[in-house]
Parts: structure tokens; sequence; C-alpha cells
């Protein structure tokens, strides 16, 4: 991803094909993406992004995590779109987790 330094990169939360993806979750890259958001938002509560499925990404979710990295570099928690997209995301996650653990059996 090739940036003319007086462009200004696009925000990737307000992208509506990566929006849907780090919201959505729905196939493994987009799941990676959110480890990676929910792990730029609050890496204590949210330590897991594995690296190397970052690096292993197709071309066009590999452009979104480059866009997002950059995007957090720039701004950190600065970008009111990421803030809340993240908001939304780890919700969700503490919601699937909760049902896990409802789940499992009790020894």
């Amino acid at each position: 991803m090739d940036h003319d330094a007086s462009q200004k990169p696009a925000n990737p939360y307000t992208n509506p094909i990566w929006r849907q993806w780090i919201l959505g979750g729905h196939h493994s890259g987009a799941r990676r993406l959110q480890d990676l958001a929910l792990n730029l938002y609050n890496a204590r509560a949210w330590p897991k992004v594995d690296m190397a499925d970052i690096a292993r990404l197709s071309s066009d979710h590999w452009e979104c995590a480059q866009a997002m990295l950059l995007d957090y570099r720039q701004h950190g928690e600065n970008n009111r779109q990421f803030i809340a997209l993240c908001e939304k995301v780890a919700e969700v996650r503490e919601q699937e987790l909760k049902l896990v653990a409802s789940q499992e059996p009790i020894d």
C-alpha cells in the first residue's frame, strides 16, 4: 500500500467493506482483522493477535490490516470511528465468551 506523502490515507473504519469484515468477523480473514482491531483498542483485554496470521492474509485483507496499523500509528485512540467500532466488536465477543463459558461442563 503506497501512499503519496501529500495524500491522506482513508480511515479504514469508514470503508464500508472493511467495516463489514471487522464488525461481522464471518470468515477467517475478517476474524483476524477483528483480533487486530481489538488488540489495538485494548491489548490487555484482547491480547490474542497472531501476527503470522495477519501476515498471511489475502491481499485485500492485508491492505485493510496495513491501513488499520497505519491509522493507529498516526491517530492512536483518537479515531472516533475506530473506538466506536471496537466497542461494538468487544461487546459481541464478550457475549460469545459468556455463552461458551455457560456451555462448558463443570467438573
